[in-house]
Parts: C-alpha cells; structure tokens; sequence
C-alpha cells in the first residue's frame, strides 16, 4: 500500500496575498498546491479551514509604533475539486467563503469592521511534463484563471467598507505554477520547490493589485511504519506593490519569509494535514500591519471512478510505501 504526501503551501499565503494589502490579515490562496496530479478518471475532493491573525505594524523590516488596527483576522473555509482528465492531465476548481473578516481599530471603543461572504474561484491545469521512477524525479506544471463571484463592494449601511475586510478582489487574475519532486525512497525523504506566480487585472474602480511571487521548499520524512509524515517548509513571498488609476501605492508589498511545519496523516485514501506559519524575516513597503499567527486544517479524500484502472507508476513518485 502506499501512501500520498499533500503538501500544502501555506494556503494562507499570508498577510499581502493577492487580494490584501496593508492592514489585512491576508487571504488564503488557492489549494492547488496538493502535490501531483491524479489518473485518468480519479476525482479527489479537498477541503480546509484557514485562521490568521495580524497585529502590530512594520515599516521596512522594523517595528513602527504606528497605530490605527488594534488586530485583523479572518476565518475562511475552502474547497478543491480535482479531476483526472487524462494520464498526464488534471483539472481543477477552487473556491471559498470567508466566515468572518474583520478589523479592530486602536480606539477606545474598540471599533470593529467586520464582514463575511465568497471569495474568488480558480480554475487551473496541471500538466506532468516530465517524470522518471528509476531514480524519483517529476515536473509538473500548471496554469489558470482566477475570477471573482462578487464584482461590487461590499457595503454597510450603503457605505462601502474598506478594501481590507473586502471577500473578494472584484477583478481577473492568472495563476502560474512549477512543481519539481525529487524522492529518496529508501531513506523515507522527499524534496519538493514550488514557484507560483500571480498577475492581477484591474477592478472596476481602477484599483489593481500588485503582482505576487511565491517560492517554497519543501523537506518531507515519512515515520517509519506510521502513516505519519513530517514536513518542513520555508517560502519566501515577493507582493509587488498595488496600483490605483496607474499610480503605485507606497504603503503595499514587500518580502517575507516564512517556516512552516506540517504534520500529515493519511489512511485508506484518507489525508489529514495540519500546518502553521511563522514570519521569521519581513520587509514592508512603507508602513503595514503585520501576521502573528497563522494555522490551517486539511482534509482530502481520493476516489478512483475508473472502472478499468492503469497502474501508472510516474503518479506514485511523490509517495511513501509505508
């Protein structure tokens, strides 16, 4: 028997994802980061819960005593659709709701703005270009289109709220993926290097969000006869800055670096997987609020409709026997 590893990337791509901006708490990303592709005619089905705190601003990669945000968070539920279209060849659609996505500000009051409501859908593609079962290794890219479900703000009392608890980015986008594997099976150890990019087009209002890079590695260890496994990431996260009427906005992008460790387990085509981020270097154009905290809670499920299954060993490159 054996076992598939998901590795997820930090669907949180925290704190300035591709819909946020300086006193967001960020915005999780796209699940689709589940590693390798699936066979012809199997279907998986994924879903997730994501918490993020922010408190605390940065200006560059200092402290700033800046205050205005006393606290952000967000509570966001999502699910991912896969399907095998063919041997080499998987499609996928993404979607999520936020349950709360909120700001308390520095007042006395403790005023809060909070909103709830549907986030953006991705449609992608993942292609296995290259593999090899002899000595573990795989290539595998992907492509897609992000597309928002809400085109107006959100608004309370007919005032628009601000566009830091806003569930959606109002505007298209395109998604670019590159996954490499690289196995070691008899020492139980895995290497993964995920490269996402992220374009975004401007909304109705003329407000364009900045372009997002994201690069992470991945170390993975399989518990000897355990359906355990341990994983280690570190990713670094480029946000270019965000546009209003062609005009750069100073107080938006920058560079982090995150170390994510992730526990899985999985059994009878059962994954569940549990990871948390910590910020260990940030650099912030201008002056942003900053992550805290960050943890997300997976659980996926395979399901072969083939009803004549190939045995297709490049598929299992990126698993463990147990």
């Amino acid at each position: 028997m054996k076992k598939l590893i998901f590795i997820f990337m930090s669907l949180l791509f925290i704190n300035q994802s591709v819909n946020a901006q300086c006193c967001s708490a960020g915005i999780p990303v796209g699940g689709s980061t589940n590693i390798g592709i699936l066979e012809k005619n199997n279907f998986r089905f994924t879903s997730y819960f994501s918490y993020s705190e922010s408190a605390g601003y940065w200006s560059g990669s200092d402290k700033s005593k800046f205050n205005l945000v006393k606290r952000a968070r967000y509570q966001y539920v999502g699910a991912i659709l896969s399907y095998g279209l063919f041997n080499k060849l998987t499609v996928e659609t993404e979607f999520g709701y936020y349950l709360d996505k909120s700001q308390i500000y520095d007042f006395q009051s403790d005023v809060n703005t909070k909103n709830q409501g549907i986030s953006n859908g991705i449609i992608s593609a993942k292609y296995n270009v290259l593999a090899n079962l002899t000595n573990p290794f795989e290539w595998t890219v992907s492509s897609g289109v992000k597309f928002p479900f809400i085109l107006d703000y959100a608004r309370e009392n007919n005032v628009v709220l601000p566009r830091d608890v806003q569930t959606s980015s109002h505007a298209l986008g395109i998604i670019g993926q590159s996954f490499l594997y690289k196995g070691y099976p008899i020492n139980g150890i895995q290497l993964f290097l995920i490269n996402r990019m992220e374009i975004n087009f401007k909304d109705y209002k003329d407000y364009k969000f900045g372009p997002a890079l994201i690069s992470a590695f991945f170390f993975s260890y399989n518990l000897e006869q355990s359906n355990y496994t341990g994983i280690a990431q570190i990713r670094h996260e480029f946000r270019g800055k965000d546009a209003f009427e062609d005009t750069k906005l100073d107080a938006t992008g920058g560079h982090l670096v995150f170390l994510s460790p992730q526990l899985n387990y999985s059994t009878n085509k059962w994954n569940f997987s549990l990871l948390v981020d910590i910020p260990v270097y940030r650099y912030y154009n201008g002056t942003q609020l900053g992550n805290t905290f960050s943890a997300s809670f997976y659980v996926t499920k395979d399901f072969d409709l083939a009803s004549n299954k190939a045995e297709l060993p490049f598929l299992n490159n990126n698993t463990a026997k147990n």
